[in-house]
């Protein structure tokens, strides 16, 4: 396991074969919003070029 802790709003684990991101707090509240947010829209452009929703699967999965 790797860390990155380079970012200003995300600490980065990566691991062999996923990645884990988690908004962090120490540069204060807003980044760690701007973390968050980023991981929500990261997670819905993901689903978009996966092509989840092409596929008719239930929009239930999309977090926000």
């Amino acid at each position: 396991m790797k860390v990155n802790k380079d970012g200003v709003t995300r600490l980065v684990f990566i691991f062999n074969n996923f990645v884990v991101k988690m908004p962090k707090a120490r540069y204060g509240w807003g980044n760690f919003l701007k973390g968050l947010l980023a991981n929500m829209q990261e997670n819905t452009t993901w689903k978009w070029n996966s092509g989840v929703y092409e596929k008719g699967k239930s929009l239930s999965l999309v977090s926000g």
